[in-house]
């Protein structure tokens, strides 16, 4: 007897991010939204898991991006400041 491969159902980013959403934004549980979908309560708690993941690497990656901004802005009065000096000297 050959084993019995479960295939995995694929559902489109359309809806893990339409039931995510709803989570976030109304008071049912997991369960209860999970119910309302037709879905395992257990592939509602992934799709929120990811996407809780993905919020938290996107905010990182502002922070990071907001660091060297501030950085380079900084470099560039300085630059601005150092153009300004020499300018004064060749006159």
């Amino acid at each position: 007897m050959s084993p019995t491969v479960i295939k995995k159902k694929q559902y489109p980013q359309e809806l893990k991010e339409q039931v995510v959403a709803i989570l976030e934004h109304s008071p049912k549980s997991v369960s209860e939204v999970a119910k309302e979908f037709g879905l395992k309560a257990n592939t509602v708690w992934t799709w929120k898991k990811a996407q809780n993941d993905r919020s938290s690497s996107t905010s990182d990656l502002t922070k990071a991006l907001k660091l060297e901004n501030a950085r380079l802005k900084q470099e560039n009065e300085i630059l601005k400041k150092a153009a300004t000096f020499f300018a004064k000297q060749l006159n």
